[in-house]
């Protein structure tokens, strides 16, 4: 059970006086007094509410003659107010205990009423703080799972450069390749011209004859690599150019992802900017 709020309770001696005009108390357990129209009364101990909370008596009358026989005391009614079962407070008001048994009644079924509607708001406030303390939790997770995701889109980016730098190489040796194997036709050719005049000039020739075979020699074993280098760079390149295939895939997917937890980040701040509101206005 929660404290009783004091807020009501003035609420109640205001009423409850306005009605009467006379002097109205509210106690708690223990007889303490937490809203009087006497201020000075507030905080003391009233000893027949004390009874009445202990669950010794359930009202107190006291009559006009019963006061005059006791020092300090005044004629009036104190009787309980009683909440599922469980003493929540006490309504006294000076004056006849006849008339003010009656109002102290319908004062307990408006405080009764009034009490259901706070534990109401207190069970409110507490799932709506859970909900927006559960809702700060999953901002919190998106938020990291986004910056995870962006951090892996700009990998993602600056391997798709480099990817594109090495297939940027790759192009510029094919073409120098392409110059290599020129040069090897070019060396082919002298190889080929050098044999003929090595013919012609017959005995004298011979050993311009070994030089041309040589040449010759040179230019087939340039181009037999030249062969094997560009099969080689091909195979680099299509596994290169795979590669980067996927890359650029990943990257959209990345991009994607990031946009889309962006979205939902963005929707759950809105949902605890609506939660807070409602906080404060159940509040």
């Amino acid at each position: 059970m929660y404290e009783f709020p004091t807020e009501l309770a003035e609420n109640i001696v205001l009423l409850l006086n306005k009605v009467t005009s006379e002097n109205v108390n509210y106690m708690v357990e223990g007889g303490l007094i937490i809203a009087s129209i006497q201020k000075n009364r507030i905080g003391t101990i009233h000893e027949g509410a004390k009874r009445i909370m202990a669950g010794e008596i359930e009202e107190l009358a006291i009559t006009a003659e019963d006061a005059s026989k006791l020092t300090g005391v005044k004629e009036g009614y104190n009787g309980v107010v009683i909440y599922k079962g469980k003493n929540i407070g006490c309504i006294g008001i000076s004056g006849n205990p006849a008339r003010m048994k009656t109002l102290q009644k319908m004062a307990s079924l408006i405080v009764q009423e009034e009490y259901e509607k706070f534990l109401s708001n207190i069970a409110k406030n507490k799932i709506t703080e859970s909900i927006a303390n559960g809702i700060e939790e999953i901002t919190k997770t998106i938020k990291e799972i986004t910056d995870l995701s962006m951090e892996n889109f700009h990998q993602m980016q600056i391997v798709e450069e480099q990817s594109n730098h090495v297939e940027g190489n790759l192009h510029d040796i094919n073409g120098l390749l392409m110059k290599v194997n020129q040069l090897t036709y070019q060396t082919k050719l002298l190889g080929l011209n050098a044999s003929i005049e090595a013919a012609r000039a017959g005995e004298a020739g011979k050993g311009f004859k070994v030089v041309s075979e040589e040449i010759g020699k040179l230019s087939d074993n340039s181009n037999k690599a030249f062969e094997e280098i560009k099969a080689m760079l091909n195979d680099i390149k299509q596994s290169i150019e795979a590669i980067a295939s996927e890359i650029r895939k990943n990257t959209i997917v990345a991009q994607e992802q990031t946009l889309a937890l962006q979205s939902i980040n963005n929707s759950i701040i809105s949902i605890q900017s609506e939660s807070s509101k409602l906080i404060e206005d159940i509040s």
